[in-house]
C-alpha cells in the first residue's frame, strides 16, 4: 500500500471543504422539506385531486353514473315503499333501492353510448 503524506494544512482544507459541502446539502434538504410541506397541505391536496378529477373523464363519468343511480334508487324506495315500522317492508324497500341503483348505474353508460353514437351517425 502506498502511504500518502498529508500535512495539517491539507487536512484543515479538506475539513473546511467537507463542512461547506455539508452546509450546502443541509440548505438543499431544508428547501426540499419546505417544498414537501407546501405540497402536502390540505388545500393543495384537494386542488390536485380536483384537477385530476376534471382531467379524467372516465372517473368523472363513473362517479356521475353512480351518483345518479344512488339518487334514483333512493327516490324509488321513498316513492314505492310506505313509511312503516315493519321490518319486512323496510328490508324490501332497501332491496328495491339496491336493485334500482344497480340497474340504473349499469344502464346509464349504455344509454349514453347509444345517444353518442346516434348523434354522430350521418343520416
Amino acid at each position: 500500500m502506498e502511504k500518502k503524506d498529508f500535512s495539517l494544512n491539507d487536512l484543515s482544507e479538506k475539513i473546511k471543504a467537507l463542512e461547506l459541502q455539508e452546509a450546502l446539502e443541509i440548505v438543499e434538504f431544508k428547501k426540499k422539506v419546505q417544498e414537501f410541506k407546501d405540497n402536502v397541505t390540505p388545500a393543495s391536496l384537494v386542488a390536485s385531486a380536483y384537477t385530476g378529477f376534471k382531467q379524467n373523464k372516465t372517473v368523472q363519468g363513473s362517479i356521475l353514473d353512480s351518483t345518479a343511480g344512488l339518487a334514483a334508487g333512493w327516490l324509488i324506495r321513498k316513492l314505492l315503499t310506505p313509511k312503516s315500522g315493519s321490518v319486512i317492508k323496510m328490508v324490501g324497500g332497501y332491496l328495491l333501492q339496491y336493485a334500482a341503483t344497480k340497474f340504473i348505474t349499469k344502464t346509464i353508460p349504455v344509454i349514453r353510448d347509444k345517444v353518442h353514437i346516434n348523434r354522430f351517425r350521418k343520416s
